[in-house]
């Protein structure tokens, strides 16, 4: 494999003879485009070193909150390492660091398994996330949120814009289909090392 960050990133998508059929196939099929998060892990472990991945997340402080969605109710839960930490979520803090963050940025129709059986996935795909954004506004922590939508700050919140141009709708559908088609597109791997260096 290249080093180049661009080839690396699309080999990680696209890495057996036919995936690009495969991909839309699952689509077709109402599955997930790549039937596992295995990719976004791959590309962690590119742009991070292997000790930060590795590192369980019961070491962090317990004010650090990752908010994860489930197809369970509640559709979003804490993981922490404090009281706000969701029963559910609990089992959690002795995965690793690469396996949380993994799982807080599955997009379920495009990393999710292909049976629909990932156990959290990134919450803005619930349809409770309007309502845990404006509770986490008002609980006055600081909290770091990836939007495509905005960016800067509203209260204790930071914002930071994942997809910069001028339209966000339209650029996450060309990355899309640059991304399933095994097309070149220098945008998207940029967009990334930006969304995960902040």
């Amino acid at each position: 494999m290249g080093r180049d960050p661009k080839t690396l990133l699309r080999k990680f998508h696209h890495q057996r003879r036919f995936s690009v059929v495969r991909t839309w196939l699952n689509l077709m099929r109402g599955q997930s485009a790549f039937g596992s998060n295995q990719s976004v892990s791959s590309m962690l472990a590119h742009i991070f070193k292997p000790s930060y991945l590795a590192q369980p997340y019961a070491q962090f402080p317990a004010q650090v909150v990752i908010h994860l969605g489930q197809t369970a109710d509640p559709p979003i839960v804490s993981l922490s390492n404090g009281p706000k930490c969701h029963p559910a979520c609990e089992p959690w803090r002795q995965r690793s660091l690469g396996e949380v963050v993994a799982a807080a940025v599955t997009v379920p129709w495009v990393y999710g398994r292909a049976d629909g059986g990932d156990e959290f996935f990134d919450p803005v795909y619930t349809r409770g996330y309007r309502a845990a954004l404006k509770e986490a506004s008002l609980s006055g922590h600081p909290t770091l949120v990836s939007t495509p939508w905005r960016s800067g700050s509203k209260g204790s919140i930071q914002f930071v814009n994942c997809f910069p141009g001028r339209h966000p709708k339209r650029d996450m559908l060309r990355d899309f289909l640059r991304l399933t088609l095994n097309l070149p597109n220098h945008h998207w791997a940029d967009d990334l090392y930006a969304a995960f260096e902040s």
